[in-house]
């Protein structure tokens, strides 16, 4: 649970953290840190965390690189249904 700052908050520190995090160190964890993110970006939350959720995401796949093609299709999929969203910060993200 939580409320719509804390999830927002969460996905953010995440995304801090993954920023921070050496590349080769970060590896062995993309994919348990991906397809969590990819699942709940589909959820009804506000818009504040779909972009903090994106932020993260764009962090990891920059990071990430070749190690999340297998999540390709998922990705392509919820970003584009976010640049559909009614939050501009959302559509820009995306």
């Amino acid at each position: 649970g939580g409320s719509a700052e804390v999830r927002e908050a969460a996905a953010a520190g995440l995304g801090e953290l993954v920023e921070v995090t050496g590349t080769d160190s970060l590896k062995p964890f993309v994919i348990q840190i991906t397809g969590p993110l990819i699942r709940i970006i589909g959820d009804k939350f506000a818009w504040q965390v779909k972009a903090a959720i994106l932020a993260t995401l764009a962090v990891m796949i920059r990071k990430g690189g070749i190690a999340l093609k297998p999540f390709l299709p998922q990705l392509q999929t919820s970003f584009m249904k976010c640049l559909h969203d009614s939050a501009k910060t959302v559509r820009v993200r995306a």
